[in-house]
């Protein structure tokens, strides 16, 4: 976690944010050590805590499932890109 957080949003928040600033970026390469059968999914938003005097809100603006599958034949599969809604 950064420990630069002027807004106080990690304190509060039941799922902080993992990168934040003027320019985020998303890079994740989950890696395992065997091959086991796997099913892996991510949901990755981006989002703006738009300030409301005292009250610090989490909209997202943009959001997506990803990941992947290891089988047991030790074959990955990336699973398909989906968009999510602010409910997800």
């Amino acid at each position: 976690m950064d420990p630069f957080d002027p807004f106080r949003l990690y304190k509060r928040a039941p799922q902080p944010y993992c990168w934040y600033g003027h320019t985020p970026a998303l890079f994740d390469a989950p890696s395992r050590d065997s091959r086991r059968p796997l099913d892996w999914l991510a949901h990755s938003f981006l989002a703006v805590s738009p300030l409301r005097g005292e009250r610090r809100v989490v909209t997202p603006l943009l959001g997506f499932a990803w990941g992947f599958q290891v089988a047991a034949a030790h074959q990955v599969e990336l699973k398909p890109l989906l968009p999510l809604t602010p409910a997800d």
